[in-house]
C-alpha cells in the first residue's frame, strides 16, 4: 500500500515537473520575437549613436563662423554635407523608433503580447 501511495506521489511529481517544463518552454519561445526585436533595436540604435557622436565631433571641430567667404562656403559645404549624411539616415531612424515602440509595448503588457501566460 505505501509502495502505491509513493507511486503515486512520484507520478504527480513528475506530471508537474513536466507541466512546468512545458510551460517554460511555451514561455522561452514567445520571447523570441522579443528577442529578435531587441536585438535590431539595438544595432539601428548603435549606428545611430555611432553617426551623431562622429557628427558631433565634426561640428564641434569646425570652430567659429570664418570671415573669410572662401571659408564660409568650405563650411556651409561641409554641414550640407552632414545634413545630407543625417537625412540620409531617416529610414534607420524611422526603423529604430518603431522596434522601441513596439518594445515598449512587449514591456508594458507581455502577456497580451504572448509573451507570458496569464
Amino acid at each position: 500500500a505505501e509502495i502505491i501511495v509513493l507511486k503515486n506521489q512520484i507520478d504527480q511529481i513528475q506530471d508537474l515537473w513536466l507541466n512546468l517544463s512545458d510551460q517554460i518552454s511555451s514561455a522561452l519561445s514567445s520571447l523570441e520575437p522579443a528577442t529578435k526585436l531587441a536585438k535590431t533595436y539595438e544595432n539601428g540604435k548603435d549606428k545611430l549613436m555611432s553617426w551623431l557622436k562622429i557628427a558631433l565631433g565634426e561640428l564641434t571641430g569646425l570652430g567659429p563662423i570664418p570671415s573669410e567667404p572662401e571659408a564660409v562656403q568650405e563650411l556651409k559645404i561641409r554641414i550640407d554635407d552632414l545634413k545630407s549624411e543625417y537625412n540620409g539616415l531617416a529610414p534607420l531612424l524611422a526603423k529604430c523608433t518603431e522596434d522601441g515602440l513596439e518594445l515598449a509595448k512587449y514591456c508594458q503588457n507581455p502577456s497580451k503580447q504572448g509573451l507570458l501566460k496569464s
